[in-house]
């Protein structure tokens, strides 16, 4: 492909799957040194920082809910989201981007660091994910390059990419048969919940592919008993209609009290993740419309008040898949533009063509059952170049409520989601 004379694309897919056969790295430049805006290498230092010693104030856990607030915004069906997906991809996009571009994208993901400290901080986050147990949770990040691709990815980028982000690094010829494999790995590795990640690709303008690939699958610490499930229990949809579900009944000692909502925490087997439900105090509010409004200090306010205390809890059976196609556009109403422009992105640390981000698609699915919860998602982005014990209190989640899987060493939500209907 001739370089300047059309638009070049590069295609990025995060997967919630465990991508293999990768090949090696072949035909690429010698690297040049990755530099940051101030002109000072943008990996200095990252070594040194720490995912759970920054994560209360380097702003990430704000960006989580900017993002949320702008994703359930006008809509009315279940909606399930995962900001550290998307975060993965961008700041794998973040390293090899320079000057306002750089600064964009980190001053919206992780606002309060340098763009060396949020570079360190999305290395050392994404490793804290890939140390725990892969039966339960799993993370991975591969690169795909179009073998046809006349222009070149500096050495130091892919050398990053693969040795500090765990990126496999293969080289293939983009025709239908790495978009079948794209598939094929999707579906093969979420258990098919997941079975279509890209249409088609575009062997003269896709350059690359890049994939961060999570799953999540974990059973209940306390199991349910069959006293505990309860069949043609009622939900009240967001419209007032009555739907007939499953209730899972258990006893926590959990219980969050806001102004906003009152809740609980469920823990997952080994406690490292929970289940944690918001019901809105105000009964008109959808589960959409509970998030949109729902901010960073309404997070801190739900974990300073979530106490030991008993509780009767009812979780519906439920699951969907749900697709979010306006990734762009919540970013751009964020803050990052520039990653977007055609003209005025400045990805010089990754390749020597000119490319811009143009689209980010992301599809997620989640069952919740009596045996425990799974998740998984795949986004797909193409950037083109350019005392006395007290009595419990019940919490019957029979109406529009929220939820997030979280982190319990940081309580730090990996996904969260709306149920606004079960049927």
């Amino acid at each position: 492909m001739a370089k300047n004379t059309g638009a070049v694309k590069v295609a990025v897919v995060m997967l919630m799957v465990t991508l293999t056969g990768c090949g090696k790295i072949t035909g690429y430049k010698e690297y040049e040194v990755l530099q940051g805006a101030a002109g000072d290498s943008v990996y200095a230092n990252y070594e040194q920082l720490s995912y759970k010693e920054k994560i209360e104030d380097n702003g990430y856990r704000k960006f989580i809910f900017d993002y949320s607030s702008e994703c359930f915004k006008d809509s009315e069906e279940n909606i399930l989201i995962s900001p550290a997906s998307v975060f993965f991809v961008m700041e794998m996009f973040g390293a090899g981007a320079r000057g306002e571009t750089l600064d964009e994208i980190n001053s919206v993901l992780v606002p309060n660091t340098s763009n060396e400290e949020a570079l360190a901080f999305a290395v050392d986050y994404y490793n804290s994910m890939i140390s725990e147990d892969p039966d339960v949770f799993k993370s991975v990040n591969c690169a795909c390059i179009n073998d046809d691709f006349d222009g070149g990815f500096y050495q130091e980028y892919l050398d990053f990419a693969g040795e500090k982000m765990g990126a496999e690094i293969m080289v293939a010829p983009f025709n239908f048969v790495t978009v079948n494999n794209i598939n094929n790995w999707a579906s093969k590795k979420t258990d098919k919940m997941i079975t279509k990640v890209i249409d088609e690709l575009d062997s003269r303008e896709d350059v690359c592919v890049l994939v961060n690939a999570m799953s999540f699958n974990a059973r209940w610490e306390r199991e349910y008993d069959d006293d505990g499930i309860l069949k043609k229990q009622i939900f009240t949809n967001s419209k007032g209609k009555k739907e007939k579900v499953t209730m899972l009944y258990s006893k926590e000692d959990s219980l969050i009290y806001t102004d906003k909502a009152i809740g609980f925490m469920k823990s997952y087997e080994g406690c490292k993740y929970a289940f944690l439900a918001l019901l809105p105090t105000d009964e008109t509010l959808s589960g959409n419309e509970f998030l949109s409004l729902f901010s960073y200090d309404d997070y801190i306010d739900v974990l300073e008040h979530n106490s030991y205390f008993p509780s009767e809890v009812y979780i519906p059976e439920f699951s969907y898949d749900y697709s979010n196609e306006e990734i762009v556009s919540i970013m751009r109403e964020l803050g990052i533009d520039k990653a977007f422009n055609e003209g005025g992105a400045d990805f010089g640390n990754m390749t020597d063509e000119d490319i811009f981000i143009s689209s980010i698609v992301q599809m997620t699915h989640i069952e919740v059952d009596r045996e425990g919860t799974k998740a998984a998602v795949v986004t797909e982005g193409r950037a083109v170049s350019r005392g006395v014990e007290p009595d419990p209190v019940e919490i019957r989640l029979d109406r529009p409520f929220a939820y997030m899987i979280v982190d319990t060493e940081t309580m730090t939500p990996i996904f969260i989601g709306s149920v606004n209907s079960i049927g």
